[in-house]
């Protein structure tokens, strides 16, 4: 029984050697190595009323002081929040261990525990509560994400899994094969009002190694994960859900910010171009150091330490940015914690321009044990973190904080979207208040921005008149990089329909090429040249030339897109003319592209189409993306399915066998990898796009 118990404590089978050390040790009472197992497996175990009462039967009997004795009464009575016994007992250790390897630290948590003394008053404005037996388990339960599709639902990793396992040497050779904890992937939900059990993810991502979930896409149509054969030695993974791919074990994730080989504590994806983490490396500060890094034209950039404010000589790990960008939640060991890792806010000051030093955020969120991986949910009015406090079912647990008022932090973005932004924002709003010439500094004109048109005379667009405007809508997407931009191009309708088709797209190349000298990024922008198929204002009056509305449809529009973490209202400017003059084909033209609609692609060339199908459909369009040399011909402009099949149908009998159906949304090209579920029930008539594809 003693060596059985003994092999569980090496394997950190504590609830196991429990049951087997309260059999053997009364049969033993001067074996104080099993008994101090007893209460080592008791304290692991989080029955730590129970330690506390073999370790003071060891006490009592062995009449000694045994530093290891010691030093487990003050972590137990540390872990239960009785600071003044834990200190106690700590200082007892340290008066018979002073060389002992320990002492630096035990001196440490005796900080700890005074830092613990101060923050023992519990806030009621808000109820921390372990998410139940439905989700956690004996095992580690960490690391939890709320879905960024639903908001009832979380994943989470999880240690609970039993496997044969491999063990390697440190220089990567086999060892022998061993039972021993898995890590995998979990989620739940909440149904009738409670977490329902939690389920892994996809056999086909839990492998035989330890898989860790680390985040999503902004769309939840990616999923970001570590692999490896230990937890803290793991490469990263990507799953793309790819309905094609079905025994894809997910691919690897080779560009990303990370060190190779380095050890990463927590990720957080802001949006899907800047993530935060935690590494430690030589430049840092001490131990783990929060970092950020950025994605431009598909490259992160190096990571850049969050600085001096944030990072300590002690470890920072598993960040959290706020919606707003300006405020950061992570754990860390400092001396500041009550115990281990402690969550701690800070907030960005955008008059200094510099963090202000981090608060630990105290009970009952925090507590004497290990808490980490905080995230506030997408309403405010809760958030989710792991922690292996002595209340919990073993090992850490998943926990969740409902707020009796909303977390604003987390409620809407700001202006810009994230702190390192803020300078160069200000200098630009300090440019638009110059150029509107009557603003004053102190209120500043963002409430809303004004998406400017262009005009142009001949071929040539990028006028001294148009470059102001295109100044001002560059600085707006450098704000929000995550933004996509649609350049359409309109011409007054001639008798060559073909010719307005390509001219049209030839002047989007020539903003596409200026605004990617500036910076922006092509995968950001759309180009259509639509002619003189939507007319805004009439061509002609009484049957003779308007040269008025002709000069108003020789036109340059914006529309942006992917607007929702953008505090700013978008308003689209549009020439001013007699409403006598007005064409409805403009206003027909967005009523019919909002939301769903179909197209009709019957050919791709990279030339001027020269035939005259253009010429027998009026709803005629190019698309072009800049890094592509081809043109994309598409006819038809449908808001039902079975419009769109026929007309594709007799599109092929004009000769083009190739042609086929796109679906769109408000304009934008929808690939089949976007067709999320979500997507198929607000629009029911997918589906039989779906049926067609399949």
């Amino acid at each position: 029984m003693r060596k059985t118990a003994e092999q569980y404590l090496e394997s950190k089978r504590y609830y196991e050697a429990v049951d087997i050390l309260k059999s053997y040790c009364p049969t033993r009472p001067k074996d104080f190595e099993a008994w101090y197992w007893l209460a080592q497996s008791q304290f692991e175990s989080n029955l730590c009323e129970e330690a506390i009462q073999t370790l003071t039967f060891i006490e009592d009997e062995s009449k000694k002081e045994d530093p290891d004795i010691l030093l487990l009464f003050a972590e137990t009575y540390h872990q239960l929040h009785q600071f003044t016994s834990a200190i106690h007992y700590y200082k007892r250790f340290l008066a018979e261990s002073v060389k002992d390897d320990r002492f630096a630290s035990v001196v440490n948590e005796v900080k700890r525990c005074a830092s613990g003394l101060r923050f023992n008053y519990i806030s009621d404005d808000v109820l921390v509560e372990n998410m139940g037996s439905e989700v956690n388990s004996r095992y580690d339960d960490f690391q939890p994400i709320e879905s960024p599709n639903f908001n009832s639902r979380i994943y989470f990793s999880s240690t609970r899994s039993l496997r044969i396992q491999d063990r390697f040497s440190e220089d990567g050779k086999w060892l022998e094969s061993v039972q021993g904890l898995d890590t995998d992937m979990f989620g739940t939900q909440i149904e009738n009002g409670a977490w329902v059990t939690a389920e892994p993810l996809n056999p086909r991502l839990n492998t035989a190694q330890h898989e860790v979930l680390q985040g999503f896409s902004q769309n939840g149509m990616a999923l970001y994960f570590s692999r490896g054969n230990q937890l803290n030695d793991q490469t990263f993974w990507v799953d793309t859900f790819n309905v094609n791919d079905q025994e894809s074990t997910g691919i690897l994730w080779e560009n990303n910010p990370f060190v190779s080989g380095e050890e990463i504590r927590g990720i957080h994806f802001f949006n899907d171009s800047i993530l935060f983490f935690s590494a430690a490396r030589k430049e840092g500060y001490g131990g783990f150091d929060l970092y950020f890094s950025r994605k431009r034209e598909g490259v992160w950039s190096p990571a850049i330490n969050m600085g001096d404010q944030i990072n300590t000589p002690f470890d920072e790990v598993t960040p959290y940015m706020c919606r707003d960008g300006r405020t950061i939640y992570f754990s860390s060991n400092q001396l500041t914690s009550m115990g281990g890792f402690d969550v701690f806010e800070s907030k960005f000051d955008e008059n200094r321009h510099q963090w202000h030093l981090s608060q630990n955020i105290g009970r009952p969120l925090n507590s004497a044990g290990n808490d980490l991986f905080y995230r506030i949910s997408s309403d405010g009015l809760m958030a989710i973190f792991s922690s292996d406090r002595k209340s919990g079912l073993g090992g850490h647990d998943i926990y969740s904080a409902y707020f009796k008022q909303p977390q604003i932090a987390n409620i809407r973005p700001s202006i810009p979207p994230l702190f390192f932004d803020v300078r160069d924002f200000q200098l630009f709003n300090e440019s638009l208040v110059d150029m509107a010439g009557s603003q004053n500094g102190n209120d500043l004109p963002m409430d809303i921005f004004e998406v400017p048109y262009l005009l142009y005379r001949d071929d040539q667009v990028v006028t001294p008149q148009n470059k102001p405007k295109l100044e001002k809508l560059i600085g707006f997407l450098q704000t929000y990089p995550h933004l996509t931009v649609e350049i359409i191009c309109h011409s007054d309708q001639t008798a060559v329909s073909n010719f307005d088709l390509f001219f049209s797209i030839k002047r989007t190349e020539q903003i596409a090429a200026y605004l990617q000298q500036k910076g922006i990024k092509a995968s950001s922008l759309y180009l259509r040249g639509l002619g003189g198929n939507y007319p805004m204002a009439a061509n002609q009056l009484d049957g003779k030339d308007n040269e008025t509305g002709r000069f108003y449809n020789r036109r340059i529009d914006f529309r942006i897109h992917n607007l929702e973490q953008v505090p700013v209202r978008i308003q689209y400017e549009f020439p001013e003319f007699m409403e006598s003059m007005r064409d409805k084909r403009l206003t027909e033209y967005y009523d019919k592209i909002n939301g769903l609609s179909y197209r009709i692609e019957f050919v791709v060339l990279d030339q001027l189409y020269k035939g005259d199908l253009i010429n027998k459909y009026p709803d005629s369009i190019i698309e072009k993306n800049p890094d592509s040399n081809n043109y994309i011909y598409c006819t038809g402009l449908f808001t039902q399915f079975d419009q769109a099949l026929q007309h594709l149908s007799e599109i092929k009998r004009q000769g083009f066998a190739d042609a086929k159906i796109i679906p769109y949304l408000d304009g934008i090209r929808l690939s089949n990898f976007g067709l999320e579920d979500n997507l198929l029930e607000k629009y029911p008539d997918l589906r039989n796009y779906m049926l067609y594809l399949n």
